[in-house]
């Protein structure tokens, strides 16, 4: 069988991520098995998974969306109702704002931001980034302006993209599904030297109709307004997709290892960046420089941790342990 014909018969339907996980569970063994959105999910939750439980025990399933998780889900729990080490993940989006509905289960860990994504997008990503992956030879900076800038744009951005948010917001309580995917955030926002802009042209509500594969009704603006508004009063990464923010991200950090190589080569010194991020890899490389999240670390730590013997024994002690073994 040729390589190609191998990779074809191994792609990820929900009927094969389903026989992958029988094949791999064992209701009496320590293995942890995580069902993910995607790609990117896999290695963001891995990177964490896996300091909670031995990485040769971590089994990753790649649903391909959230409905997918959800459907295996019930797969899985109809099979086994009572399964441990078993944990589904994925995103909120939009969900608890536009009254989407999902099963709820100790066992999924939905994000309290939109998407994994917002995790990503911070101060403290930023700085890990440069410190373990951009080495600078010769000269010094002093990365607290940058730092500061950062954050200040952040919340530009947030402002610039509200109105982009409640546009979606507005479609998804009129019951349709917008596509996002297809949007290019560069078609609304620039990030320069001098900040954030919001870009200013007559064809943005056409551009997002036409890649969103949707139309609003005449006249639906003022319930776009009114749910800016709403919007307005939460905090900005509940209802900010993810991937809006990545994008900024990506453009906020290339454009700081512009102006360090231009200092730089100024100065004498140079800089290597050992792995540059793109819109395709960013999650994937920045997920080693991010903490835990607290509710993702609760969510773990009770799920492996706390099952770590096989659910058909009983914990015990060292001690009792230690004296069965003196006395066998």
């Amino acid at each position: 069988m040729l390589f190609a014909d191998i990779l074809r018969s191994s792609r990820s339907s929900p009927a094969t991520v389903l026989h992958k996980f029988l094949l791999n569970y064992d209701p009496t063994g320590e293995r942890v098995h995580a069902f993910v959105e995607g790609a990117p999910d896999l290695a963001f939750y891995r990177h964490f998974i896996e300091r909670y439980a031995d990485a040769s025990l971590v089994r990753m399933y790649n649903c391909g969306g959230k409905r997918q998780v959800y459907d295996t889900y019930t797969k899985v729990t109809a099979r086994f109702p009572h399964c441990t080490r078993v944990i589904f993940m994925v995103d909120k989006d939009l969900d608890d704002i536009a009254g989407q509905s999902w099963p709820s289960d100790p066992r999924i860990y939905v994000t309290e931001v939109y998407s994994i994504e917002n995790f990503l997008v911070s101060r403290e990503v930023v700085e890990r980034y440069f410190s373990d992956f951009v080495k600078i030879r010769t000269v010094v900076f002093d990365f607290s302006p940058a730092l500061q800038r950062f954050d200040d744009q952040l919340k530009t951005f947030q402002k610039a993209v509200l109105p982009m948010m409640g546009w979606i917001l507005t479609a998804r309580r009129t019951g349709q599904r917008p596509v996002l995917s297809n949007i290019d955030m560069g078609q609304f926002i620039s990030v320069s030297d001098s900040g954030i802009r919001r870009k200013r042209n007559s064809g943005r509500l056409e551009y997002l109709a036409r890649v969103s594969e949707i139309s609003l009704a005449p006249g639906i603006l003022r319930q776009v307004r009114r749910n800016c508004g709403e919007l307005r009063r939460l905090e900005a990464k509940r209802y900010i997709r993810g991937k809006f923010e990545g994008w900024f991200l990506v453009q906020f950090i290339k454009r700081l290892v512009e102006a360090l190589s231009a200092v730089a080569r100024q100065s004498g010194g140079s800089i290597s960046v050992v792995v540059p991020l793109e819109d395709s890899n960013y999650v994937q490389v920045l997920a080693s420089c991010l903490s835990v999240p607290n509710s993702l670390a609760t969510f773990l730590a009770f799920h492996i941790r706390a099952h770590q013997q096989p659910s058909s024994e009983p914990r015990q002690g060292w001690l009792v342990t230690f004296l069965k073994q003196l006395f066998k």
